[in-house]
């Protein structure tokens, strides 16, 4: 007799009963060929949104786009109207050996700023602007509405405009070939320079020779319709200034001044400006100046006065004050030891007798008093003498 054999359901079932060919349930992965499906449809939306965006900004980045936004951004900075003739911009990579990265060079051709009523105007035939390349300068400069990451400007051909309606304003005409400026900070509250360098002539009105004038001023800062700056060397043909610590607003003006040793004999003739003829030919050829100075609308002055003129030290103060006939000059003024005869006229000129511009002194009247320490004058000592001293229209006078 044969065993028995046990029923096998499976084989019954044929091959669809093999584990391996069972039917998907609910939480099994898709197949192949849907989930390629899904993917090319993810890079097909993303290629969209990328060349859509591409699109967008080398439409932003065109040149004539960039030229009118630019022109607009500068008309509402400035407050007054603007003209840019031009617009150019390109990748420049950073120098060799510095820390900084690739910068993003934007260059404006022909800039112009009209003159108005009561503002001059100024010409620029180039401005080349400097921007980091950090996209987080850049997007809070387009989503927060910051001025651009300007690091640096290099202007050429700047030149001064008159009032309109007025032959001249009394600041005479200025033409820089060249302005830099470096370490730019492009903050909208108050943006500031870590140094500013400029080179160009300056003329007087009634068109006089032209002067050289190379300037340098340092840690400047702009706040509204002010400013502000640590040190400023300016050299004008051959006088040579320097302001410390100044602070201009609309309001006020304060700045502490000094000027180098000059010799005014060979300084001034090229301004026009003549010196009359001393008993000693060297007299005026030393001068130098230092003083702490503010303006405002009452008046204007001057205190810690010291001012050397060839052997005489002069300290005190200046003030210019109101007075029944008109705004004047007040000085009170102490003097170690002077010699006057050597300021006298010399007793045979040889050139013709000083002419002096009473007219320009009359704008400019001098009140004062000169205590002099030792006083030389006419062969005689006299210590301890105070001198009453009137300059204006009706002449110089001295008590």
């Amino acid at each position: 007799m044969e065993p028995a054999i046990a029923p096998n359901p499976a084989a019954s079932l044929g091959p669809l009963a093999s584990p391996s060919s069972a039917s998907p349930g609910p939480s099994s992965s898709p197949s192949p060929s849907s989930a390629s499906r899904w993917l090319w449809w993810v890079l097909v939306l993303f290629l969209a949104v990328f060349g859509a965006l591409a699109a967008f900004i080398a439409w932003q980045l065109q040149a004539e786009t960039l030229r009118q936004r630019v022109e607009a951004g500068l008309v509402l900075a400035l407050e007054r109207p603007v003209q840019l003739g031009a617009l150019q911009w390109s990748w420049r990579a950073a120098p060799v050996g510095s820390d900084g990265g690739p910068l993003l060079v934007v260059l404006l051709r022909g800039l112009n700023v009209p003159a108005q009523a009561a503002r001059r105007g100024f010409a620029c035939r180039e401005v080349v602007l400097f921007l980091g390349a950090s996209p987080r300068a850049w997007w809070n400069a387009w989503r927060h509405h910051q001025p651009w990451p300007v690091t640096g400007l290099q202007a050429q051909d700047l030149q001064s405009r008159p009032v309109d309606g007025a032959a001249d304003d009394g600041y005479g005409e200025w033409a820089l070939a060249r302005l830099d400026v470096t370490g730019l900070v492009a903050d909208r509250v108050a943006p500031r320079a870590l140094r500013v360098r400029a080179q160009g002539t300056w003329r007087r009105p009634q068109g006089q020779a032209a002067w050289p004038v190379v300037g340098e001023f340092r840690d400047v800062a702009v706040a509204g319709s002010g400013l502000s700056l640590e040190t400023a060397l300016l050299t004008v043909g051959s006088v040579q200034w320097q302001l410390e610590h100044a602070v201009v607003s609309s309001e006020s003006t304060t700045f502490a001044i000094e000027v180098l040793p000059l010799n005014l004999r060979a300084a001034l003739p090229p301004l026009g400006i003549a010196l009359p003829a001393t008993t000693d030919a060297k007299a005026f050829s030393r001068v130098s100046l230092r003083a702490e100075c503010h303006l405002d609308a009452v008046g204007a002055g001057c205190d810690s006065l010291v001012l050397r003129v060839d052997d005489t030290m002069l300290r005190g103060l200046a003030a210019r004050v109101a007075a029944p006939t008109g705004a004047q000059w007040r000085l009170q003024l102490q003097a170690d030891r002077l010699a006057l005869d050597r300021y006298l006229p010399p007793d045979n000129p040889r050139d013709p007798p000083f002419q002096v511009p009473w007219e320009l002194a009359n704008a400019w009247p001098v009140a004062g008093t000169l205590k002099v320490d030792e006083l030389q004058m006419a062969g005689l000592r006299v210590k301890g003498a105070t001198l009453e001293i009137h300059f204006g229209a009706h002449g110089l006078v001295v008590q």
